[in-house]
């Protein structure tokens, strides 16, 4: 059995610091332009609403992560996005390995 918990580190019920965030498939299309559509398509992507920004978990299927210098270039790209970008605050890039 999974069990999942989840421990929110805001109070919502005082402020709203997230509110003006746009959803799910705006950030993406956002993260992809301001990538330059480096971006492969990714296997799962968690994104966390935190004060007023976003943190991103990008999951990349491995065959794509073996590739060590197009992941040194995506991950130059996305050092440079993030100095002034809107948005995010984070953007975290992993392997994914599906479960067997």
């Amino acid at each position: 059995m999974d069990v999942m918990v989840h421990i929110d580190p805001e109070d919502d019920v005082r402020a709203k610091p997230s509110a003006h965030l746009p959803g799910r498939n705006e950030l993406l299309q956002h993260l992809q332009t301001q990538l330059s559509g480096s971006l492969p398509a990714p296997e799962k992507v968690v994104l966390h609403y935190l004060e007023g920004q976003v943190e991103a978990e990008i999951f990349l299927s491995p065959e794509f992560c073996a590739d060590q210098a197009i992941i040194r270039g995506l991950k130059a790209k996305i050092s440079e996005v993030l100095v002034d970008d809107e948005y995010f605050r984070s953007i975290q890039l992993h392997r994914f390995d599906a479960p067997k």
